[in-house]
């Protein structure tokens, strides 16, 4: 063969291996091609015509993959640390001590013996009722004295204590009746009497199916031996009522007059304090000084129709602490039986007034006073006034007080 022969077959062999090749990789595509259609024809639309990511350039090194248990271990540790902090106790802050106010009135101070009846009747006396009788009306259980009344007839039980004059004393105890009834008389009543003065009572008139408990405050001006008792029979009725913690209890003892209150006895006319609901040449007219044998006073002239006048002064007072307001008042326009009105009173702000009232007419001089725990600090108002009833009265007013308890 020639030249020209030989190259013309090398050139024909060449073609024959290039169609071979080309002939074996487009089997391949058809046959990987479909593959790839059997595996996205049950794909969602979205997925299957997702564009496919683009390869990553070498400049983008791939992220290094953290495998799933060295992050477990990893955890691990913080997991533990939070258990344990919680499982920490909790230090407990101990609760601040609130100060209670301190009581006026101190309970073991009590003057009656056996108050609560868990002695029997010890200690008391049977009172206008014969023995023999009271031993069937009158006895001691559960802690409380029950007393079988009859119609018109009082009786109860008694015993003597021992009070000073001047000192401020509560009387108080618990009644309930024995078979309720709605708006039925019941006529409970607990008393003390002293020579020279009138009764103390208190007073249960209805029924009632609770404890109800009652209590006053007063000044005694009588020292020796006295009388307390309780007893039914204040209606016409007949009632069985039950009665305990019987007190009678005397208050702390307060230091000198006026430690808050400012000229109260007048001795320097009326400085210190200011007209109240009134003013002007009226004012000066219907209110002023007097003195006499009693020493000062401040004279009310009451007009009629209920009118409010007369003086205050602002005091300053602290919330907690107890106080004593007192007074001595008497009328100029003495009528047996008739309306007076005059009135002392403590006003704070966020809590009820305090007040002493002088109802009707008296031609003495008549203190009273009132011992009460103060819930309010800063300034308060001290007053006194006429025109707490219609009619036209005049007062006079002396030893005005208001002073702090120890």
């Amino acid at each position: 063969m020639t030249l020209k022969t030989h190259a013309l077959l090398a050139t024909a062999a060449t073609a024959a291996i290039i169609a071979l090749i080309c002939l074996r990789s487009n089997s391949g595509d058809d046959s990987r091609l479909k593959k790839v259609m059997e595996k996205t024809k049950d794909l969602p639309a979205e997925a299957a015509s997702k564009p496919a990511a683009k390869p990553k350039t070498k400049k983008e090194a791939p992220k290094a993959e953290v495998p799933q248990a060295e992050v477990i271990q990893a955890e691990e540790p913080v997991i533990q640390e939070k258990t344990e902090k919680a499982a920490e106790p909790v230090k407990k802050v101990p609760a601040k001590k609130v100060e209670k106010p301190s009581d006026d009135f101190p309970a073991e101070n009590n003057l009656v013996k056996n108050n609560t009846f868990r002695e029997g009747l010890s200690s008391w006396r049977y009172w206008r009722i014969q023995e023999e009788d009271g031993r069937k009306l009158i006895k001691a259980e559960n802690a409380s004295l029950s007393i079988k009344g009859r119609l018109n007839t009082l009786m109860g039980v008694a015993q003597s204590v021992k009070v000073e004059s001047g000192t401020v004393y509560r009387l108080s105890a618990k009644v309930r009746s024995r078979e309720p009834e709605e708006k039925s008389f019941m006529g409970a009543r607990l008393a003390l009497y002293a020579d020279g003065q009138k009764e103390q009572q208190v007073v249960w008139l209805y029924k009632n199916a609770d404890w109800e408990e009652k209590s006053l405050t007063f000044t005694n001006r009588y020292s020796g031996s006295a009388t307390l008792f309780v007893h039914t029979g204040y209606t016409t009725n007949a009632a069985e009522c039950l009665v305990k913690d019987i007190a009678l209890l005397p208050e702390n003892p307060f230091p000198a007059r006026n430690t808050c209150s400012f000229n109260g006895d007048f001795n320097d006319g009326t400085k210190g304090w200011d007209f109240w609901h009134v003013s002007g040449t009226e004012a000066s007219n219907l209110i002023e000084r007097a003195s006499g044998d009693y020493g000062s006073c401040v004279v009310v002239k009451g007009q009629p129709g209920g009118r409010l006048m007369g003086m205050s002064q602002a005091v300053s007072v602290v919330s907690g602490a107890v106080y004593r307001m007192s007074a001595n008042v008497k009328s100029q326009d003495v009528k047996e039986k008739g309306f007076f009105g005059a009135r002392v009173a403590f006003y704070a702000p966020g809590q009820k007034e305090h007040q002493l009232l002088w109802t009707y007419a008296t031609k003495d001089w008549e203190e009273k006073g009132l011992s009460f725990t103060n819930n309010y600090s800063g300034k308060a108002t001290l007053f006194f006034h006429t025109g707490y009833t219609t009619n036209a009265c005049t007062a006079m007013f002396k030893d005005l007080s208001l002073i702090k308890g120890n």
